[in-house]
């Protein structure tokens, strides 16, 4: 069964949001999502998006502290970074992330 969310940040014009859960609408519920998802078996969190050195970045270290690192995919051919991708592929190959 294939489960598809999308969930939405720098929503508010008055407030930074690097990462997901710094939006606290979109970022509780995705927190909340993702804790009843850890739960199951074979399950990932895609993760892809603009800015992958500052916005995905920070949005991976959010979600590996929820969950830890063994049900995030990073999906990095959907994912624009200003330096080419060379800051989130160095933190997805140190913390040894699963990617595509």
């Amino acid at each position: 069964v294939n489960f598809v969310s999308c969930f939405r940040k720098g929503t508010e014009a008055d407030k930074e949001e690097y990462s997901i859960f710094d939006n606290e609408k979109d970022g509780f519920m995705l927190y909340t999502h993702i804790k009843e998802l850890a739960r199951q078996e074979d399950v990932y969190i895609d993760v892809c998006g603009i800015a992958g050195d500052y916005c995905v970045l920070e949005t991976l270290k959010g979600l590996r502290k929820i969950i830890g690192d063994r049900y995030i995919r990073v999906l990095t051919q959907y994912t624009a970074s200003i330096d080419g991708g060379k800051k989130l592929m160095n933190y997805i190959k140190e913390n040894d992330l699963n990617y595509e």
